[in-house]
């Protein structure tokens, strides 16, 4: 299974693209989308859509997970990051790729035991999943492999659960 992990923001979007094999999990792309808070918001939109819809068009995707936005205290910020967030649910329709949607506090819990934990506890939780070394700094690609580790998962106990 390839799954496409995605940690939506306007000025650094993390992506991480992760195969399932029959034993193990491998990190087979990753990094970040970065758009400048000067350009307009389309722009920025047209930009990040662009780059994971070229991600999309590279591999063979089964599954793209997105992490959820959370309700910011800015208005403003959360209707933008809403704005992304539509674009990408629609590029997953266009491309026929499964969704699944996971809140920050579950992807947490699910990689760390710890659905409060902070970024540096999730970037060291996820090595002790799959072998990855961050090709930036941003913790936004850290988080988008702990975003698609997590879909992994949730996707696996979704399918046992249909079964039954």
């Amino acid at each position: 299974m390839i799954v496409l992990g995605i940690d939506p923001s306007l000025t650094s979007t993390g992506f991480c693209v992760l195969e399932q094999g029959r034993l193990d999990k491998k990190v087979l792309y990753s990094g970040i989308i970065t758009t400048k808070a000067s350009e307009p918001l389309n722009q920025r939109i047209r930009d990040i859509y662009a780059g994971i819809a070229h991600i999309a068009k590279l591999f063979k995707l089964e599954l793209m997970v997105i992490e959820k936005p959370y309700i910011n205290s800015n208005a403003q910020t959360s209707i933008k990051l809403a704005n992304l967030y539509g674009a990408l649910l629609l590029l997953s329709a266009q491309q026929n790729i499964e969704l699944l949607e996971l809140a920050p506090s579950t992807i947490k819990k699910l990689i760390s035991w710890n659905g409060r934990a902070d970024k540096d506890l999730v970037a060291e939780s996820i090595k002790h999943f799959v072998e990855f070394e961050p090709s930036t700094e941003s913790f936004d690609e850290t988080d988008a492999v702990a975003v698609a580790l997590a879909g992994i998962h949730e996707i696996k106990k979704i399918k046992i659960l249909s079964i039954t």
